[in-house]
């Protein structure tokens, strides 16, 4: 049976209070300096979070090496700590003529984590207008082949960049079969809307069920929507009742 789990920050203590007894794990992100003290008394699995470009990390950007390693240090710290088995990493976007996967490469392999596992991104980023590697099967089965690993795969992503490709999102999610998912990413969006709104599941149009039934049962899923615990809990037993 698929364990679920909620996506937290170092300020969800609050929202995680009201809502640790309803999942199977905890992923937090992995913001470089927050230890997350008020977890540490959990028992049950964490999956980290590596920081992203959202917060100036690029993998792919040769010139960003320098703080690319110590958010990733950060992230080992954290995943030893909780004794995490996933370290959630995106590789990255195009920002200069210098970014390429081959950087993610040259920067990750040396440290032979075997924790890490490589999330899908969008096509084309609305919020900074680049385009980010490993939207599709290709990038990330090179990566997966690079590092000997496997994908978390985010809904909401590649229906994103399926829209953005003019091609089917179910039939565009359904090739990343090929490849070893050892983690699953929902939340709601628009169709319409190529946009990741992290909307609360069924407060969008995304064919979720449909979704779901594509991919087996024994892969952990996050819940990546927002913090109201009312909507939480729907989302929650949206997720097992379509197990």
């Amino acid at each position: 049976m698929r364990k679920i789990g909620i996506k937290l920050w170092p300020d969800g203590k609050k929202f995680y209070d009201q809502i640790k007894e309803q999942v199977d794990f905890i992923e937090i992100m992995a913001v470089v300096g927050e230890k997350y003290k008020w977890l540490e008394n959990w028992k049950k699995p964490i999956v980290i979070h590596h920081e992203h470009s959202g917060m100036g990390i690029n993998h792919a950007n040769p010139k960003k090496k320098k703080i690319n390693l110590r958010s990733t240090k950060w992230a080992q710290k954290l995943a030893t700590k909780f004794k995490a088995k996933k370290i959630i990493v995106h590789p990255g976007n195009v920002e200069n003529k210098d970014c390429s996967l081959a950087e993610v490469v040259k920067q990750l392999k040396p440290l032979k984590d075997k924790r890490i596992i490589f999330e899908n991104l969008i096509y084309i980023d609305k919020h900074s207008g680049t385009y980010m590697f490993a939207y599709n099967w290709h990038e990330l089965h090179y990566l997966c082949k690079k590092f000997k690993t496997g994908i978390c795969l985010d809904f909401s992503h590649a229906t994103i960049s399926a829209k953005e490709l003019m091609i089917d999102p179910k039939a565009y999610l359904k090739d990343f079969r090929r490849l070893p998912i050892k983690h699953l990413h929902i939340c709601d969006g628009k169709l319409e809307l190529p946009v990741d709104l992290h909307l609360h599941l069924q407060e969008g149009n995304f064919p979720l069920k449909k979704y779901l039934k594509i991919f087996p049962k024994n892969i952990d899923i996050t819940i990546e929507t927002g913090k109201d615990i009312k909507k939480a809990m729907h989302d929650i037993t949206f997720v097992r009742n379509n197990n």
